[in-house]
């Protein structure tokens, strides 16, 4: 199963950046001329140069609209369209977290935790070590709305928040067995697993059905394809007769095979399920008995012969193939909540103004 755990905190606006920005094209970033004195809006809403005081302390409003507009374009790269509502929720959302992201780093320097600059430093060259040149790191910057100063600012609380919840708040968690199990048992359809399919195959590649745009490519790419092809299919052909005549499956794979990966322990490829195997692998796989193999069969890959070793139900994972997962996803739930408390009692008690 799949936890949707809290992600690492460290250095969010500029990792999405780095991570979603190229998607959208390294070269949109290197063309862009954002204006300094830009208007920041979200959700049509004009945002003032200072969304929220803590303590005296300013929130700048760049810092909103960075990270509202990192998380329209995750969902975007998902394919997701982000709705005005959801907009207007997770602006609220980022402004809560950016105030309580203050006030814990404010509570963090009277314990006396903090981060030297070097530190901080060796995170910006980390990120900036990513991008083709110093002038797109800059630019990706300047297109969200950030300068270097202000993603110190964002890098330097993030990590002094690592260090709160590792010594302050870590300690104060405590999940027991029992909970563990009582989560378990209350969820169990959360750890249902699908029929699998356990499976060898011998593999001749063959390219893929991809041709070039270019119309002058096309014939020599459909000529060379045609070549592939017979070869390849020749070549599976032959280990097909091999097998008919006797030979064992093991011996023709680590023969004929081409896949690496599985040729030399004999051709097996392991335990899957529907999803996560191709579509015509699955369609020859799922009707197969166990021992018995295949035909030829064509994927986008190339050519395989399949052979089902064994064929396993749907059936719940055990409790204690899953108690350690449980038990660090019952741990973070406990640390957030946690967290969450620390940041109301720090709320309650600051000077907080908010002016969006």
């Amino acid at each position: 199963m799949h936890f949707k755990t809290p992600s690492r905190l460290l250095l969010p606006l500029l990792l999405a950046a780095l991570l979603l920005w190229p998607h959208v094209s390294i070269a949109q970033v290197a063309d862009s001329h954002a204006p300094e004195e830009a208007r920041m809006e979200i959700n049509g809403r004009l945002v003032p140069p200072i969304v929220a005081t803590v303590n005296g302390k300013e929130i700048p409003g760049t810092m909103l609209v960075s990270q509202v507009q990192m998380y329209k374009m995750f969902h975007q790269q998902q394919g997701h369209r982000v709705s005005p509502k959801q907009e207007a929720e997770y602006s609220k959302e980022a402004l809560d977290n950016l105030i309580g992201q203050e006030l814990l780093f404010q509570k963090a320097k009277a314990w006396g935790i903090t981060v030297d600059e070097k530190t901080v430093q060796g995170e910006i060259q980390k990120i900036q070590s990513q991008f083709p040149s110093e002038e797109l790191f800059k630019r990706a910057l300047h297109v969200q709305g950030l300068n270097e100063g202000l993603l110190q600012t964002s890098i330097e609380r993030q990590l002094v928040e690592e260090q709160v919840t590792r010594t302050r708040l870590a300690p104060k968690a405590n999940v027991s067995d029992a909970a563990v199990k009582t989560f378990y048992e209350e969820n169990r359809e959360q750890f249902l697993q699908p029929p699998r399919w356990e499976f060898s195959h011998i593999f001749t590649a063959a390219l893929k059905k991809n041709e070039p745009e270019d119309p002058k490519l096309q014939e020599r790419f459909h000529k060379l394809q045609g070549m592939v092809e017979t070869d390849a299919r020749n070549k599976i052909e032959n280990a097909l007769n091999e097998i008919k005549s006797g030979k064992q499956f093991e011996d023709v794979a680590k023969e004929y095979s081409e896949h690496e990966e599985t040729r030399q322990n004999g051709g097996k490829w392991g335990t899957m399920a529907q999803h996560e195997m191709p579509e015509e692998i699955y369609e020859v796989v799922s009707k197969l008995k166990p021992g018995q193999t295949s035909g030829i069969v064509r994927s986008e890959y190339g050519f395989h012969i399949l052979r089902l070793d064994a064929a396993l139900p749907e059936e719940v994972v055990p409790l204690d193939q899953v108690k350690t997962d449980l038990l660090n996803h019952l741990l973070k739930e406990e640390v957030k909540k946690e967290k969450d408390k620390l940041v109301s009692k720090l709320r309650d008690e600051a000077d907080v103004e908010v002016f969006f």
